[in-house]
Protein backbone atom coordinates (compact mmCIF):
# COMPACT_ATOMS: atom_id res chain seq x y z
CA UNK A 1 0.00 0.00 0.00
CA UNK A 2 2.80 2.38 0.90
CA UNK A 3 4.55 1.68 -2.38
CA UNK A 4 1.39 2.64 -4.23
CA UNK A 5 1.20 5.92 -2.34
CA UNK A 6 4.83 6.64 -3.11
CA UNK A 7 4.19 6.01 -6.78
CA UNK A 8 1.14 8.32 -6.70
CA UNK A 9 3.15 11.05 -5.00
CA UNK A 10 5.95 10.73 -7.52
CA UNK A 11 3.44 10.90 -10.34
CA UNK A 12 1.87 14.08 -8.96
CA UNK A 13 5.26 15.77 -8.55
CA UNK A 14 6.19 14.81 -12.09
CA UNK A 15 2.86 16.02 -13.44
CA UNK A 16 3.17 19.43 -11.76
CA UNK A 17 6.74 19.80 -13.02
CA UNK A 18 5.80 18.90 -16.55
CA UNK A 19 2.77 21.22 -16.41
CA UNK A 20 4.95 24.25 -15.71
CA UNK A 21 7.44 23.03 -18.29
CA UNK A 22 4.59 22.58 -20.75
CA UNK A 23 3.39 26.12 -20.19
CA UNK A 24 6.85 27.32 -21.14
CA UNK A 25 6.71 25.18 -24.26
CA UNK A 26 3.28 26.54 -25.19
CA UNK A 27 4.32 30.15 -24.56
CA UNK A 28 4.14 32.03 -27.82
CA UNK A 29 3.88 35.52 -29.19
CA UNK A 30 4.07 37.47 -32.42
CA UNK A 31 5.17 40.90 -33.54
CA UNK A 32 3.70 42.94 -36.37
CA UNK A 33 6.86 44.36 -37.87
CA UNK A 34 5.20 46.51 -40.53
CA UNK A 35 1.87 47.38 -42.13
CA UNK A 36 2.01 48.93 -45.60
CA UNK A 37 -0.82 50.41 -47.65
CA UNK A 38 -0.75 51.50 -51.30
CA UNK A 39 -3.67 53.68 -52.38
CA UNK A 40 -4.77 54.65 -55.89
CA UNK A 41 -7.47 57.17 -56.70
CA UNK A 42 -9.77 55.84 -59.43
CA UNK A 43 -12.65 57.40 -61.30
CA UNK A 44 -16.16 57.77 -59.91
CA UNK A 45 -15.03 58.24 -56.30
CA UNK A 46 -13.52 54.75 -56.02
CA UNK A 47 -10.13 53.81 -54.59
CA UNK A 48 -7.91 50.76 -54.87
CA UNK A 49 -5.99 49.67 -51.77
CA UNK A 50 -3.25 47.09 -51.49
CA UNK A 51 -2.15 46.21 -47.98
CA UNK A 52 0.78 44.12 -46.78
CA UNK A 53 1.36 42.89 -43.23
CA UNK A 54 4.73 41.53 -42.13
CA UNK A 55 4.32 39.40 -39.02
CA UNK A 56 7.04 37.59 -37.06
CA UNK A 57 5.77 34.55 -35.16
CA UNK A 58 7.29 32.84 -32.14
CA UNK A 59 5.19 29.69 -31.82
CA UNK A 60 2.39 28.18 -33.84
CA UNK A 61 -0.56 30.12 -35.27
CA UNK A 62 -3.08 29.37 -38.00
CA UNK A 63 -4.79 32.69 -38.65
CA UNK A 64 -4.19 36.39 -39.07
CA UNK A 65 -7.17 38.67 -39.37
CA UNK A 66 -8.22 42.27 -39.30
CA UNK A 67 -11.50 44.14 -39.44
CA UNK A 68 -12.68 46.92 -41.71
CA UNK A 69 -14.51 50.07 -40.60
CA UNK A 70 -18.29 50.17 -40.87
CA UNK A 71 -19.60 51.78 -44.05
CA UNK A 72 -21.52 54.42 -42.10
CA UNK A 73 -19.00 55.61 -39.52
CA UNK A 74 -19.37 59.24 -40.58
CA UNK A 75 -20.67 61.03 -43.63
CA UNK A 76 -17.26 61.70 -45.12
CA UNK A 77 -15.98 58.17 -44.31
CA UNK A 78 -19.00 56.37 -45.77
CA UNK A 79 -18.67 53.99 -48.70
CA UNK A 80 -20.88 51.60 -50.66
CA UNK A 81 -18.92 48.34 -50.50
CA UNK A 82 -15.53 46.65 -50.42
CA UNK A 83 -14.69 44.37 -53.32
CA UNK A 84 -11.87 41.93 -52.55
CA UNK A 85 -9.87 40.97 -55.64
CA UNK A 86 -6.65 39.25 -54.54
CA UNK A 87 -5.33 37.69 -51.33
CA UNK A 88 -1.91 36.10 -50.79
CA UNK A 89 0.28 34.63 -48.07
CA UNK A 90 4.03 34.84 -48.65
CA UNK A 91 3.24 35.71 -52.26
CA UNK A 92 1.16 32.57 -52.82
CA UNK A 93 -2.44 33.20 -53.96
CA UNK A 94 -5.14 32.14 -51.52
CA UNK A 95 -8.50 30.59 -52.33
CA UNK A 96 -11.72 31.89 -50.87
CA UNK A 97 -13.41 29.65 -48.30
CA UNK A 98 -16.39 29.76 -45.99
CA UNK A 99 -14.88 27.07 -43.76
CA UNK A 100 -13.37 29.06 -40.92
CA UNK A 101 -12.98 26.08 -38.58
CA UNK A 102 -10.55 23.90 -40.54
CA UNK A 103 -8.21 26.81 -41.34
CA UNK A 104 -6.74 25.22 -44.44
CA UNK A 105 -3.41 26.67 -45.57
CA UNK A 106 -3.54 29.36 -48.25
CA UNK A 107 -7.23 30.06 -47.93
CA UNK A 108 -9.02 33.19 -46.81
CA UNK A 109 -12.43 34.30 -45.64
CA UNK A 110 -13.86 37.73 -46.32
CA UNK A 111 -17.04 39.32 -45.03
CA UNK A 112 -18.19 42.91 -45.13
CA UNK A 113 -16.28 43.78 -41.97
CA UNK A 114 -13.37 41.32 -41.73
CA UNK A 115 -10.75 39.36 -43.63
CA UNK A 116 -9.10 36.18 -42.33
CA UNK A 117 -5.89 34.72 -43.77
CA UNK A 118 -5.34 31.02 -42.94
CA UNK A 119 -1.81 29.69 -42.83
CA UNK A 120 -0.01 27.35 -40.35
CA UNK A 121 2.80 29.66 -39.21
CA UNK A 122 5.47 28.13 -36.99
CA UNK A 123 8.18 30.43 -35.61
CA UNK A 124 8.67 32.29 -38.88
CA UNK A 125 8.06 35.63 -40.57
CA UNK A 126 4.97 35.69 -42.78
CA UNK A 127 3.59 38.32 -45.17
CA UNK A 128 -0.17 38.69 -45.58
CA UNK A 129 -1.43 40.73 -48.52
CA UNK A 130 -4.81 41.79 -49.89
CA UNK A 131 -6.00 43.99 -52.75
CA UNK A 132 -9.49 45.47 -52.79
CA UNK A 133 -11.65 48.29 -54.12
CA UNK A 134 -13.60 50.66 -51.89
CA UNK A 135 -16.49 52.18 -53.81
CA UNK A 136 -17.66 55.78 -53.39
CA UNK A 137 -15.09 56.57 -50.74
CA UNK A 138 -13.79 59.86 -52.19
CA UNK A 139 -15.98 62.84 -51.32
CA UNK A 140 -16.25 66.45 -52.39
CA UNK A 141 -15.83 68.85 -49.48
CA UNK A 142 -15.02 72.57 -49.63
CA UNK A 143 -14.07 72.31 -53.31
CA UNK A 144 -11.57 69.56 -52.58
CA UNK A 145 -11.51 65.82 -53.21
CA UNK A 146 -11.20 64.21 -49.78
CA UNK A 147 -10.45 60.62 -48.79
CA UNK A 148 -10.93 59.72 -45.11
CA UNK A 149 -10.23 56.09 -44.24
CA UNK A 150 -9.57 54.03 -41.12
CA UNK A 151 -6.55 52.00 -42.18
CA UNK A 152 -6.48 50.37 -38.74
CA UNK A 153 -9.90 49.69 -37.26
CA UNK A 154 -11.07 50.24 -33.72
CA UNK A 155 -9.90 47.59 -31.29
CA UNK A 156 -6.68 46.58 -33.02
CA UNK A 157 -4.66 46.47 -29.81
CA UNK A 158 -1.60 44.58 -31.02
CA UNK A 159 1.35 46.93 -31.47
CA UNK A 160 2.42 47.64 -35.05
CA UNK A 161 6.08 48.60 -35.12
CA UNK A 162 5.95 50.60 -38.34
CA UNK A 163 3.14 51.85 -40.63
CA UNK A 164 3.53 53.40 -44.05
CA UNK A 165 0.74 54.63 -46.34
CA UNK A 166 1.59 55.50 -49.94
CA UNK A 167 -0.90 57.45 -52.07
CA UNK A 168 0.08 57.02 -55.72
CA UNK A 169 -0.26 60.31 -57.60
CA UNK A 170 -1.10 60.84 -61.26
CA UNK A 171 0.86 63.37 -63.33
CA UNK A 172 0.89 66.74 -61.53
CA UNK A 173 -1.52 65.66 -58.84
CA UNK A 174 -0.90 67.40 -55.52
CA UNK A 175 -1.93 66.06 -52.14
CA UNK A 176 -1.80 67.17 -48.53
CA UNK A 177 -2.50 65.65 -45.13
CA UNK A 178 -5.83 66.90 -43.84
CA UNK A 179 -6.44 65.04 -40.57
CA UNK A 180 -4.85 62.19 -38.64
CA UNK A 181 -5.50 60.97 -35.09
CA UNK A 182 -1.78 60.62 -34.29
CA UNK A 183 1.00 62.86 -33.07
CA UNK A 184 4.48 62.79 -34.56
CA UNK A 185 3.43 61.42 -37.94
CA UNK A 186 4.36 63.13 -41.19
CA UNK A 187 3.07 63.48 -44.73
CA UNK A 188 5.61 64.07 -47.49
CA UNK A 189 6.06 63.84 -51.24
CA UNK A 190 8.35 61.06 -52.45
CA UNK A 191 8.63 60.85 -56.24
CA UNK A 192 5.16 59.93 -57.50
CA UNK A 193 3.73 59.18 -54.05
CA UNK A 194 2.41 61.11 -51.10
CA UNK A 195 3.64 59.15 -48.06
CA UNK A 196 2.18 59.17 -44.56
CA UNK A 197 4.23 57.21 -42.04
CA UNK A 198 4.64 56.55 -38.36
CA UNK A 199 8.36 57.42 -38.59
CA UNK A 200 9.21 54.29 -36.65
CA UNK A 201 6.81 55.06 -33.80
CA UNK A 202 4.89 51.94 -32.71
CA UNK A 203 1.14 52.25 -33.11
CA UNK A 204 -1.94 50.54 -31.72
CA UNK A 205 -5.69 50.79 -32.18
CA UNK A 206 -7.68 52.95 -34.57
CA UNK A 207 -5.80 54.90 -37.24
CA UNK A 208 -7.82 57.39 -39.31
CA UNK A 209 -6.08 59.32 -42.07
CA UNK A 210 -7.68 62.03 -44.20
CA UNK A 211 -6.00 63.52 -47.28
CA UNK A 212 -7.15 66.00 -49.90
CA UNK A 213 -6.36 66.91 -53.49
CA UNK A 214 -7.78 69.15 -56.21
CA UNK A 215 -11.21 68.26 -57.58
CA UNK A 216 -10.00 68.16 -61.17
CA UNK A 217 -7.40 65.53 -60.22
CA UNK A 218 -10.16 62.93 -59.82
CA UNK A 219 -12.27 61.77 -62.76
CA UNK A 220 -16.02 61.58 -62.49
CA UNK A 221 -18.56 63.10 -60.11
CA UNK A 222 -17.97 62.82 -56.37
CA UNK A 223 -20.56 62.59 -53.61
CA UNK A 224 -20.68 65.95 -51.85
CA UNK A 225 -20.66 66.29 -48.05
CA UNK A 226 -21.12 69.37 -45.92
CA UNK A 227 -19.04 68.47 -42.90
CA UNK A 228 -15.83 66.61 -42.12
CA UNK A 229 -16.10 65.18 -38.61
CA UNK A 230 -13.89 62.14 -39.23
CA UNK A 231 -11.30 63.21 -36.67
CA UNK A 232 -13.89 63.89 -33.98
CA UNK A 233 -15.54 60.53 -34.61
CA UNK A 234 -12.20 58.75 -34.40
CA UNK A 235 -11.30 60.41 -31.11
CA UNK A 236 -14.75 59.68 -29.71
CA UNK A 237 -14.52 56.02 -30.74
CA UNK A 238 -11.27 55.63 -28.81
CA UNK A 239 -12.92 56.70 -25.56
CA UNK A 240 -13.79 53.42 -23.92
CA UNK A 241 -14.66 51.30 -26.95
CA UNK A 242 -12.94 47.94 -27.14
CA UNK A 243 -12.53 45.12 -29.63
CA UNK A 244 -9.93 42.70 -30.87
CA UNK A 245 -8.20 41.88 -34.12
CA UNK A 246 -5.40 39.40 -33.48
CA UNK A 247 -4.75 35.68 -33.83
CA UNK A 248 -6.46 33.88 -30.94
CA UNK A 249 -4.08 32.34 -28.46
CA UNK A 250 -4.92 29.47 -26.15
CA UNK A 251 -5.58 30.60 -22.61
CA UNK A 252 -3.51 29.33 -19.71
CA UNK A 253 -6.50 27.23 -18.61
CA UNK A 254 -6.77 25.54 -22.00
CA UNK A 255 -3.05 24.79 -21.95
CA UNK A 256 -3.32 23.40 -18.42
CA UNK A 257 -6.18 21.09 -19.36
CA UNK A 258 -4.25 19.92 -22.41
CA UNK A 259 -1.14 19.28 -20.32
CA UNK A 260 -2.98 17.19 -17.75
CA UNK A 261 -4.84 15.23 -20.41
CA UNK A 262 -1.56 14.31 -22.11
CA UNK A 263 0.07 13.43 -18.80
CA UNK A 264 -2.85 11.19 -17.82
CA UNK A 265 -2.74 9.34 -21.13
CA UNK A 266 1.01 8.78 -20.80
CA UNK A 267 1.41 8.02 -17.10
CA UNK A 268 -2.09 6.93 -16.09
CA UNK A 269 -1.85 3.33 -17.41
CA UNK A 270 1.65 2.94 -15.96
CA UNK A 271 0.45 4.10 -12.55
CA UNK A 272 -2.47 1.64 -12.60
CA UNK A 273 -0.19 -1.27 -13.56
CA UNK A 274 2.32 -0.41 -10.81
CA UNK A 275 -0.44 -0.10 -8.23
CA UNK A 276 -1.99 -3.45 -9.14
CA UNK A 277 1.42 -5.13 -9.14
CA UNK A 278 2.26 -3.74 -5.70
CA UNK A 279 -1.08 -4.88 -4.32
CA UNK A 280 -0.71 -8.39 -5.76
CA UNK A 281 2.79 -8.73 -4.37
CA UNK A 282 1.59 -7.62 -0.95
CA UNK A 283 -1.13 -10.26 -0.95
CA UNK A 284 1.28 -13.02 -1.95
CA UNK A 285 4.06 -12.57 0.57
CA UNK A 286 3.10 -9.95 3.00
CA UNK A 287 2.37 -12.18 6.10
CA UNK A 288 3.93 -14.88 8.28
CA UNK A 289 0.93 -17.21 8.13
CA UNK A 290 2.65 -20.47 7.33
CA UNK A 291 0.44 -22.59 9.52
CA UNK A 292 1.51 -23.94 12.87
CA UNK A 293 4.81 -25.45 11.87
CA UNK A 294 6.36 -24.13 15.06
CA UNK A 295 3.82 -25.93 17.19
CA UNK A 296 4.40 -29.69 17.32
CA UNK A 297 1.07 -30.43 18.97
CA UNK A 298 -0.99 -28.74 16.23
CA UNK A 299 -2.15 -30.92 13.42
CA UNK A 300 -3.82 -28.11 11.57
CA UNK A 301 -4.44 -24.37 11.69
CA UNK A 302 -7.92 -24.99 12.95
CA UNK A 303 -6.54 -26.42 16.19
CA UNK A 304 -4.12 -23.56 16.90
CA UNK A 305 -6.55 -21.80 19.16
CA UNK A 306 -6.04 -24.44 21.83
CA UNK A 307 -2.28 -24.54 21.54
CA UNK A 308 -0.57 -22.11 23.85
CA UNK A 309 2.82 -22.55 22.22
CA UNK A 310 1.62 -21.64 18.71
CA UNK A 311 2.22 -18.16 17.44
CA UNK A 312 -1.19 -18.15 15.74
CA UNK A 313 -2.38 -18.77 12.24
CA UNK A 314 -1.16 -16.00 10.04
CA UNK A 315 -2.05 -14.67 6.74
CA UNK A 316 -2.44 -11.32 5.13
CA UNK A 317 -5.78 -9.82 4.53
Amino acid sequence: MKKGLYVLLAFMVLAVTLTFWGNEVYAKDYQIKKAEFDVEFLEDANVKIHEKWTVKYDGEYTRFFRSFPPSTVSQIESYVEIEMTEVTVNGTPCKYTTDTETRTAYTYYFATDEIDWFYPASSETVTFEATYYVKDLIKEHNNKAVMAWRFISLGFEKEIENIEIRYHLEDDMNMSLRNINRNGWSGRRENDCFVVSSNGNPSTNLLMVSVETDLDAVDGPLPAVDTDNSLQYAEKALQGDTGGERPREKSWLENLVTDWAVLFLIFGPAFIVVSLFSRKKSRKGGGSGSGCSSCSSCSSCSSCSSCSSCGGCGGSD
